[in-house]
């Protein structure tokens, strides 16, 4: 892992950096490991899917598209296996930590991307959601997240689970940001009504404990007085275990074509209940299928005349908060279950949109048990910039605040460096020590006194044995204009462990270091 999080399995480090310019210039994110990057391999959360594959060659369009829009690729983040769970526990890799809740899981299947971005190590990042896979661990870990309307963003350069219900999409620390990364990957607005009422249904609230029933109403009452619209509480007229089996049957039968022979070509590459899940679609009935795809575009119809009357329904992001971590990572039997029972109440609520194709906005505004709930609004299929204008136009109080600028662009600058050292990069690595006679580098053997002598080490120092992997870091404004970067890393081949501190200073072009120290542990 590149982070104390394990939010990453690449990085943190400028993989693609983005084009001068854009709307966002200077910002940086992070890629689920489902999702191309250029250059890079993907490997779903899986190491023998991971090995076999070959890195890509382009990237995603919806890479692509941010790369032009100004922001820097900087990582790939873990992802529950195959995306084929809610809960952020992958066998294979050490689970990432929910950084508002660490005793509590982030969930998933998105959850790397949720740490990193609850963590700071990125202002927003890019996940999927088939059936809440980032409604989900935003509602576990404080965040934004967006799934929009069903195919709104194309899925080229993406491994599917369930193409139908397939969404890529996006977490952010706050909505502003999450309305900054719409601008650049929705299509326009297509015309959809104005809002006229605000709903909750009844059949949602009857999912949930009566604590977080009365958060969401709360909520409910707060968004349509903030938005000056009525508030109603209706029923859907149909059960949420009809939309949960519909849902389930499609998902099953896709996910099992997408990758049923890896599967049965990899015997015991999965982990046993990650590949029940696949394996329920294995043997599915032709005609029970076809009855669900019926059935979908039934229930989807009936959403839409509700939706279509400028309707936003509000919701619980998931049933209830995270659970607790440790039970789960020690396999303990009864927490699964648990899990298990908390994984199928949190589908009923989120296959409202992964059923119908409509979009979501999930927003940090609720509490339950002392942790972190999301409050879902979903509206009709097109709204989704509909929706993130909403959300921005909330009271600047209820909802976290974008990040400081200046550490947004002193990260930028520390994953450039960390991009420049592993590849011996030396101008990169000349340009971003300060000039002049006052910069230091303090070496474990040796030390370098102003710019020139620093330039000097950097020339004559070989070009191998520099890649390194980050164990832990944290980079922090400590004063108007300055800066610490703090880093443990492991040096490849010696696996020797190490340390470095930064200290930086904005200059008129930049963030640049003034002083560096860093030091071999004993070992």
């Amino acid at each position: 892992m590149g982070d104390q999080w394990n939010a990453l399995r690449v990085g943190p480090r400028i993989l693609r950096p983005g084009t001068a310019g854009g709307p966002l210039a200077g910002r940086v994110f992070a890629v689920k490991d489902l999702i191309d990057v250029a250059g890079q391999t993907i490997g779903g959360g899986n190491p023998e899917l991971l090995a076999e594959r070959k890195p890509a060659e382009q990237d995603a369009p919806v890479v692509a598209a941010l790369l032009e829009a100004g922001a820097s690729c900087v990582g790939i983040t873990q992802t529950d296996e195959l995306a084929f769970s809610l809960t952020g526990v992958n066998r294979h890799y050490p689970a990432p930590v929910n950084p508002r809740h660490p005793d509590r899981v982030t969930g998933g299947s998105s959850s790397g991307s949720a740490a990193a971005v609850a963590a700071g190590l990125v202002p927003f990042a890019l996940g999927t959601d088939t059936g809440g896979s980032i409604r989900v661990p935003a509602s576990y870990c404080g965040l934004v997240g967006v799934r929009p309307t069903h195919g709104a963003l194309p899925l080229d350069g993406v491994l599917r689970l369930a193409p139908s219900f397939d969404t890529v999409g996006w977490l952010a620390a706050d909505v502003r940001t999450a309305a900054e990364v719409g601008r650049v990957l929705l299509p326009p607005a297509d015309g959809t009504p104005a809002p006229a009422r605000v709903v909750v249904l009844e059949e949602t609230l009857a999912e949930v404990t009566g604590e977080v029933a009365a958060a969401v109403t709360h909520w409910a009452g707060r968004l349509a007085e903030a938005w000056s619209l009525p508030l109603r509480r209706t029923a859907l007229g149909t059960s949420l275990d009809e939309w949960l089996t519909v849902f389930r049957t499609i998902q099953c039968a896709e996910a099992w074509a997408e990758r049923g022979a890896w599967i049965e070509a990899h015997p015991g590459a999965l982990a046993p209940e990650v590949e029940a899940r696949f394996r329920a679609g294995a043997h599915g009935d032709a005609a029970a299928v076809e009855a669900a795809r019926r059935r979908r575009a039934e229930l989807s119809a009936e959403l839409d005349r509700l939706l279509g009357e400028g309707t936003l329904v509000v919701l619980p992001s998931a049933s209830g908060p995270a659970p607790l971590r440790e039970p789960l990572l020690a396999g303990d039997p009864e927490a699964a279950a648990a899990n298990e029972r908390v994984r199928t109440a949190t589908l009923r609520l989120t296959s409202l949109g992964g059923l119908s194709g409509a979009p979501v906005v999930g927003l940090p505004l609720a509490e339950a048990e002392g942790a972190a709930l999301g409050v879902s609004v979903l509206g009709p299929r097109g709204a989704d910039r509909l929706l993130l204008d909403l959300a921005e136009a909330l009271p600047a109080e209820w909802l976290p605040q974008p990040p400081d600028p200046a550490r947004e662009e002193l990260v930028a600058a520390f994953y450039r460096y960390e991009e420049a050292l592993v590849s011996n990069d030396v101008p990169t690595l000349i340009e971003l020590f300060a000039p002049g006679p006052d910069t230091i580098r303090f070496g474990p053997a040796d030390a370098a006194y102003g710019a020139d002598e620093i330039a000097a080490f950097r020339r004559a120092r070989p070009a191998t044995d520099l890649e390194r992997e980050l164990v832990r870091y944290d980079v922090r404004i400590i004063a108007p204009g300055a800066g610490i970067a703090s880093t443990e890393f492991v040096r490849a081949g010696s696996g020797r462990r190490g340390r470095q501190t930064q200290t930086w200073k904005r200059h008129p072009d930049g963030w640049k270091v003034e002083l560096a120290h860093v030091s071999l542990l004993p070992g």
